[in-house]
């Protein structure tokens, strides 16, 4: 009988510290859920904007990190070219994924989250299978999208001896679409950015083309001048002042072809800057004179408004000079 009355003495003693309890693990655990759902959304802020795709690996491994408590974080990319998921990791020792490795096509097959021992590995020789032994992987997210895997994230085994929960399995699988999406968002503007650089190269090419089009016309004309000449020197029925003429005319167009080519090479050519002071009431000068000397019909009204040469100084203009 006492033994009962210790007990329920003991019940109703406990039951307020029982509440008590209960509602500091309510609030601690609703103040780590909001404060993830800031940190998520601080993420998705992040990747909205377009970054480098080492940059953009970067931000994602650092959250992934900070946020899962995993000892280490590796991201594997993948290269066409390579038909390989190569680790973006500074670490060059990092073997890469084959395409047609186990890991990947289990993957295909999930289409979401794996862990480490979910996978039937058939290769597991491979130097990748051995590295993913020894970091301890733990899971496999892959970056997804329409389909096609762009990226393997793997998550190696928590820090402090802590273990991962179905929880963040599922947040992991949401994380992995949203990232996939952004990725895929970053490699259309990558390859709008590259078109537009191809396309600015054609058009350079085309502009290139064309100057050197005009050149070959503008050298064309003195070299015909020339050659006609130096077959009309050529014939003896000509008189010493046509003969003078035309060695007059050879020489002009060697200057011409001269300045054509010294105008070329000024245009690859990078001219210094420099500041110099024009007169501009003795530059303006000649022409009103003209102006007042070819026509008497400016009304006196209109004559007031113009301005005068008086009025004009000099002022600072910049200049090109060539070097």
């Amino acid at each position: 009988m006492l033994d009962a009355v210790v007990i329920i003495v003991m019940i109703f003693t406990i039951l307020p510290f029982e509440k008590r309890l209960r509602k500091l693990f309510d609030r601690l655990l609703n103040r780590d859920l909001q404060q993830y759902r800031r940190n998520v959304l601080t993420l998705f802020r992040a990747l909205q904007g377009y970054h480098e795709r080492d940059t953009f690996f970067g931000i994602v491994t650092r959250f992934i990190t900070d946020q899962f408590k995993s000892s280490a974080v590796y991201l594997f990319d993948y290269h066409a070219g390579l038909n390989r998921f190569v680790a973006t990791h500074s670490d060059e020792t990092i073997p890469s994924i084959p395409e047609n490795s186990s890991l990947v096509r289990e993957l295909r097959k999930k289409k979401d989250v794996a862990e480490f021992y979910e996978i039937s590995y058939t290769d597991k020789d491979n130097e990748y299978h051995r590295f993913l032994e020894d970091a301890h992987a733990r899971f496999f997210v892959p970056l997804i999208y329409e389909g096609s895997i762009m990226a393997i994230m793997v998550l190696c085994r928590k820090k402090y001896g802590l273990e991962y929960n179905e929880n963040e399995k599922e947040i992991l699988s949401i994380l992995g679409s949203e990232i996939a999406a952004s990725l895929r968002r970053n490699q259309i503007i990558e390859e709008m950015r590259e078109k537009d650089r191809q396309r600015f190269q054609v058009e350079k090419l085309a502009s290139i083309g064309q100057l050197a089009a005009n050149l070959a016309h503008e050298i064309r004309n003195p070299l015909n001048t020339i050659s006609t000449s130096g077959e009309t020197l050529l014939q003896k029925s000509i008189t010493e002042a046509g003969r003078e003429d035309l060695k007059r005319f050879i020489i002009e167009e060697a200057h011409r072809l001269n300045r054509i080519l010294e105008d070329f090479l000024n245009l690859a050519r990078i001219r210094m800057v420099t500041a110099a002071e024009i007169d501009m009431e003795n530059m303006f000068k000649r022409p009103a004179w003209n102006c007042r000397t070819r026509t008497n019909e400016i009304s006196p009204s209109r004559t007031k408004s113009m301005p005068t040469t008086k009025s004009l100084s000099a002022i600072p203009i910049y200049c090109s000079r060539r070097s």
